[in-house]
């Protein structure tokens, strides 16, 4: 069973060392998400379209996103493994995903 507190998790831009993880959390609900070959979350990973929650023990969720039309992005794929369902992660990584928008919108715009 997984230990779950959902004060210790945070949510991080995803590193090429959480790629196995978010392709594990993909796979675990392929019926969902569709299949992607792994290259593509490589390649999502290194433009900074990913982030993960996480805490000292394991990633627990993702949420892909991508900029479709500048400024506006789509969310392309969220996930939380099944254990950890309903303990807020996928609000926590919407979350994490405002607040990054905000920083590049700060970046872009001066404001």
């Amino acid at each position: 069973m997984v230990q779950i507190d959902p004060k210790k998790i945070r949510v991080v831009k995803a590193e090429q060392k959480h790629f196995k993880s978010v392709v594990f959390i993909a796979r675990e609900d392929i019926d969902l998400l569709g299949w992607l070959p792994t290259t593509a979350f490589k390649a999502a990973i290194d433009k900074g379209h990913i982030l993960v929650a996480e805490d000292d023990k394991r990633v627990y969720g993702f949420v892909e996103f991508g900029a479709v039309t500048k400024p506006k992005w789509t969310i392309h794929k969220i996930a939380v493994i099944k254990p950890a369902r309903r303990y807020g992660i996928g609000g926590l990584l919407i979350q994490g995903l405002i607040k990054l928008a905000g920083e590049v919108r700060a970046i872009v715009t001066g404001k």
